[in-house]
């Protein structure tokens, strides 16, 4: 009988209390926060250590453009699996997002956070995933 590995996740976000309490749902869902971060310097840190199923990120610095961070972790670490947490939320922004290498995207507005565990799952086995709080036009 084999035991099922529970995913492992960094949350990466600069609000300390959503970070706690996201971290506390994840728990409750049977997924491992192995670390928070505020900055990117924190997240390259903990990505030393250890690589997780997914990195749960809210883009942390307005002063750096996301293109250059996403390289620069995904030059530590290929194949990290990215999931943007985010209120910043245009179409223009999830297409961005999805080009720097995200794996997906979830709205920080949904309704209903089981779809951010389903979306996590998702990521972590390899499907690319866009969860909107509104309908993306094109």
């Amino acid at each position: 009988m084999s035991v099922k590995k529970r995913l492992t996740t960094i949350v990466a976000d600069n609000n300390r209390y959503y970070s706690r309490a996201l971290t506390e749902f994840l728990s409750a869902n049977k997924i491992d926060v192995i670390a928070q971060a505020e900055t990117k310097d924190q997240i390259l840190s903990a990505l030393a250590s250890e690589t997780p199923d997914v990195l749960i990120y809210d883009y942390l610095s307005y002063s750096e453009r996301f293109e250059n961070t996403m390289s620069l972790l995904l030059n530590a670490v290929p194949d990290l699996k990215v999931l943007v947490v985010s209120l910043d939320n245009s179409e223009g922004d999830v297409k961005l997002y999805l080009s720097c290498g995200a794996k997906g995207f979830c709205d920080k507005n949904i309704k209903d956070y089981q779809d951010l565990v389903n979306a996590i799952k998702k990521v972590s086995s390899g499907e690319t995933v866009v969860i909107m709080d509104k309908v993306l036009t094109t």
